[in-house]
């Protein structure tokens, strides 16, 4: 859009208007230079479509022309297509850049209510509300002129001159060529809105380009989802097939299992009716299986106080929804076989019992053990009794022993004095038998006080190195940092004279026997060590048992009574052996601990 006016209807025109009013030569220069000046005003509007562009050669030509210091355009943002929704004005064009401060103003500005319905606004800094209307920098003193631009804004003018006079007169020339740059204007403001539209348009375009590209993208997407999922479901299904074709091979497999056990396995309803029982029943019955299914309890004829019996259990367990088990005897053409018989309830998803699973294993066997274990006690008994007899038939051999060593002094036959030493020696033997016998009873008193396991074996020490310097070996004593532990003295010396005295015995001429006291494990262990051929498999499954010794004049006895005490004292005993020799570890649980 160019608007442009005509010099040929311009200069009629007005130098008609003033060459009626003034005749002198003066008039006649300023009407002229009017003239001269409203043309050049006239030909800079609509030169350009681009806003900025038009208010800049505008201003180029008014501003040096009348002398003004500053010039702005304003216009309401609702004629701004990207700021039509708001309620201001935006700064469009200021020359010089220099003086603007604010970009933005509020139509309450009073700026817009001094110059309302007005040609013009005027006001100088002689008003008190001339700063009210500074919204620029560095204006302390000048006249601005307010020219409204139609309805778009207005056009803000300031000149240092604070006697600068704009009146009617001025307001009338200008008139026409306000109201055409603010034509210009709207036809700048309607090619932007053309222009932003257009753009609009490209961009929705392209979005919904963008859109489609996107849609059809997602489309593919989910059409390749969808196939995967179909591959997916597919493969679901083949292993939901196996899995189907697994849970009947575990049902064969349980069913099978069921099936061909031992023990009878039966279910019952709350009515006491059989639902299921596997082929195990014939066997304690002689009924099958089949003839059992369906039928109550009372009518499957086990017999009448079996029947009872099993009636009471079944209906007991319906009613607590606890389990239960019993024994029972069941005549049998072997003789007489026992069963423990387990009622399980079964639950609905309520908690209510629906059902009772039956399992009955025979027992029988296990029955006979326990009275084998009976009897082995009843003989423990024996042998407590005979411990006690031990007592008694001790008190005569000290006597007989006393007498044959008063005899032997008389007698004056070495001959004779030699048998007496040897029937001597012999009845110390048998003492020392019974001592030994007398120690492995379970129910023997100790007498347990605080000790340290260190300072006992310290105290047994010159026994143990003379007993091995004269065999011919020697003693490695390693004693580790241990705390105190209940223990009988007198036992526990016993227990390590006994365990270094086999370890001397297994070994030759020169070996060493090593004793070590050390914690592991919060436990106190004692381990003594020697250096012979480790003990063979069939001796080593019979350790500790009484009378059973592998030494020509052995009793059996030293090693069962180590295991003895060691039980008192609520310790074990481990062993390790090799062809490098054996390790005896006593290990005193933390319950020892003083």
């Amino acid at each position: 859009m160019e608007m442009v006016f005509s010099s040929i209807i311009i200069r009629p025109l007005l130098l008609g208007h003033f060459m009626n009013n003034f005749s002198d030569a003066n008039q006649t220069a300023e009407i002229i230079s009017d003239m001269s000046f409203l043309y050049e005003l006239s030909l800079s509007i609509g030169r350009s479509l681009d806003l900025v562009d038009n208010c800049e050669k505008f201003l180029k030509i008014l501003m040096p022309r009348k002398n003004y210091s500053y010039g702005a355009i304003w216009i309401k943002d609702k004629y701004l297509s990207n700021l039509s929704e708001t309620e201001n004005t935006t700064l469009i064009y200021a020359k010089p850049r220099y003086y603007i401060r604010d970009t933005e103003m509020p139509l309450s500005h009073p700026l817009f209510t001094e110059v309302a319905g007005r040609d013009y606004a005027t006001i100088n800094s002689r008003d008190r509300k001339f700063s009210s209307f500074i919204n620029e920098h560095n204006i302390k003193e000048g006249t601005f002129v307010i020219l409204p631009l139609g309805q778009l804004g207005f056009l803000k003018i300031y000149t240092a001159n604070k006697d600068y006079i704009y009146d009617d007169r001025t307001a009338r020339k200008m008139r026409s060529v306000l109201d055409k740059f603010a034509i210009s204007l709207e036809g700048c403001l309607s090619h932007e809105n053309l222009i932003a539209e257009i753009r609009q348009r490209r961009q929705t375009e392209t979005e919904l380009k963008k859109a489609r590209e996107e849609l059809e993208t997602r489309v593919q997407e989910r059409t390749c989802e969808l196939v995967a999922l179909n591959q997916d479901l597919l493969a679901e299904v083949i292993e939901r097939k196996k899995t189907e074709s697994s849970l009947r091979q575990l049902q064969a497999q349980y069913q099978a299992l069921v099936e061909n056990n031992p023990d009878i396995i039966m279910r019952f309803d709350k009515e006491l009716r059989c639902l299921y029982a596997n082929p195990a029943i014939e066997f304690v019955t002689g009924k099958l299986a089949e003839d059992v299914i369906g039928k109550c309890i009372w009518d499957m004829d086990f017999g009448i106080e079996k029947d009872k019996t099993l009636q009471k259990h079944l209906m007991s367990v319906i009613e607590s929804g606890e389990q239960l088990r019993f024994e029972s005897e069941q005549a049998h053409s072997h003789g007489v076989r026992y069963y423990q018989t387990h009622f399980v309830p079964e639950f609905a998803n309520n908690r209510a019992v629906v059902s009772v699973l039956g399992i009955s294993r025979d027992v029988t066997e296990h029955k006979l053990f326990e009275k084998e274990i009976a009897r082995l006690d009843r003989l423990g008994v024996v042998g407590q009794m005979a411990a006690s007899i031990g007592h008694e038939v001790r008190n005569p051999m000290t006597t007989v022993r006393g007498y044959l060593q008063l005899y032997q002094r008389r007698l004056t036959s070495v001959k004779d004095r030699e048998t007496f030493s040897i029937m001597v020696e012999e009845i110390d033997r048998a003492n020392a038998i019974i001592t030994e016998f007398l120690s492995l009873a379970r129910n023997k008193a100790v007498d347990l006080k605080k000790n340290n396991l260190n300072e006992i074996i310290k105290v047994i020490l010159p026994l143990i190195q003379a007993d091995a310097l004269h065999r011919g070996n020697s003693i490695n004593v390693e004693l580790g940092k241990i705390f105190d532990l209940r223990l009988d003295e007198k036992e526990i010396r016993q227990c390590i004279l006994n365990l270094v005295r086999n370890a001397l015995e297994a070994m030759s001429d020169g070996g060493v026997v090593t004793i070590k006291t050390y914690i592991e494990n919060e436990d106190v262990v004692l381990s003594i060590s020697d250096e012979g051929k480790g003990i063979d498999s069939r001796t080593f499954d019979r350790l500790g048992t009484p009378f059973f010794t592998t030494k020509e004049n052995g009793t059996g006895l030293g090693l069962a009574v180590c295991y003895s005490i060691v039980a008192r004292h609520k310790a074990k005993i481990d062993v390790e052996t090799g062809s490098s020799g054996t390790i005896f570890y006593v290990r005193f649980a933390d319950e020892n601990r003083e």
